[in-house]
């Protein structure tokens, strides 16, 4: 305890302050200062005024925390991708701090007590806070399509132009699939299996589609004309009704037009032929034949990728097994059991059916036939992913984000 001691000694009257233990009492008091030659004269206590208490903020906020993120990580987030998308990065990594910022000014904190606002959590403070939290995730997001490409470079220098190439179209796991010599070597045995599977069974592969409906009208006309005009007449007649082919209407278009759409009328057609003129038409029916296998392998035929060597290419093309075994079953489906063994023979519908089977697990011929196809299926990528900041909020953002934004 504290006194003002009001003492008289040689000098005269004086005053001085004093403390004293709150066992003692005034009498103590007394003795000491007459063992020192003074006189009590007064002892007055002193009063400790309260030192005024300064309010405390805590770190609960008014908006609500959305799992690990505060609101200001999910608005950077959400604002950044919009940016992005109407303007490119630049408008995305300005609209991603606005909106943190924006967020951050909203979000005031909650204080018990009164006073003053602490320094720092004012409106301009806590949006400028956001905003540099939300800075070191939007540089990460700026460099990464910069570090993506140069990464890419690294797996596919320069020495490898068809690599890199060819990863700008595909994608770089595709591209590897594609060119690895495994796949190589499985599109030149589809390649060169299948088309030696085909011509044993139905003889060579036309070079254009006008090759077989032009053998054909002119090996029908060499028929009908070994036949006799009465007998002619009565023949084109029977093919009309059975079919609904108008011999003498028939030209090189409209007969590659049935070979196309109902190839086994036309094989009906010759068969009808063949039994009234005596003469077989039996290379005729294997023009069909090779006509529809060869429209389906044209349609198989892809080019191999630019400045990759494929000597076992046929005219210059890799065939596609997926491609021409889908052809394959269009002609299935639209001739049926009964008409395929018509049109190709029991001997021939086994050896398509040997090649779908074949064909049926040649995944790396696919890919490989399909990675000439000039089209581009991932775009190149030319500004920062978006979904770096969440990953970029979650690890700096709310551990060394925050510390960082308030060292800033």
């Amino acid at each position: 305890m504290r006194f003002t001691a009001t003492v008289k000694g040689g000098t005269g009257q004086e005053q001085f302050p004093i403390e004293a233990r709150p066992e003692q009492t005034v009498g103590d008091i007394r003795q000491k200062l007459a063992a020192q030659g003074l006189e009590l004269v007064g002892l007055d206590p002193v009063s400790i005024q309260p030192q005024p208490t300064s309010t405390t903020t805590t770190a609960t906020t008014t908006l609500p925390r959305l799992g690990g993120f505060t609101p200001a990580d999910v608005a950077q987030i959400a604002g950044g991708g919009i940016g992005t998308m109407l303007g490119g990065p630049a408008l995305g990594a300005a609209t991603a701090l606005g909106a943190r910022g924006l967020v951050g000014a909203a979000n005031v904190p909650r204080s018990p007590g009164v006073g003053p606002t602490p320094l720092g959590q004012e409106v301009g403070g806590r949006a400028l806070r956001e905003t540099l939290r939300g800075v070191p995730s939007e540089v990460l997001g700026g460099v990464a399509a910069p570090a993506y490409r140069l990464g890419r470079g690294v797996v596919a220098p320069r020495t490898l132009p068809v690599l890199r190439s060819l990863a700008d179209r595909v994608g770089l796991p595709a591209a590897r699939r594609a060119l690895a010599p495994e796949a190589q070597q499985e599109a030149a045995a589809v390649t060169r299996g299948g088309l030696a599977t085909l011509r044993t069974a139905f003889g060579s592969v036309f070079r254009t589609r006008e090759s077989g409906p032009i053998a054909l009208r002119t090996g029908v006309r060499g028929l009908l004309r070994r036949l006799p005009d009465s007998t002619r007449a009565a023949v084109q007649q029977r093919v009309l009704d059975e079919t609904g082919v108008n011999l003498e209407r028939l030209t090189t278009d409209r007969l590659g037009k049935l070979v196309r759409t109902d190839p086994q009328a036309v094989v009906t057609m010759l068969r009808l032929i063949e039994r009234e003129s005596g003469v077989s038409a039996e290379p005729l029916v294997r023009t069909v034949r090779q006509t529809v296998v060869s429209r389906a392998v044209s349609k198989s035929l892809r080019p191999p990728p630019k400045g990759v060597a494929f000597p076992e290419a046929f005219r210059g093309g890799v065939l596609d097994p997926d491609t021409l075994l889908t052809e394959l079953a269009a002609v299935r489906k639209m001739l049926g059991d009964d008409g395929m063994r018509a049109v190709f023979g029991t001997e021939g519908v086994k050896a398509l059916n040997e090649l779908s089977r074949t064909l049926g697990g040649a995944h790396r011929a696919v890919e490989f036939a399909r990675a000439g196809l000039p089209q581009r299926v991932v775009p190149p990528a030319t500004g920062p992913v978006r979904l770096l900041p969440l990953a970029a909020a979650m690890m700096v953002g709310l551990g060394l984000g925050g510390r960082t934004g308030e060292v800033l």
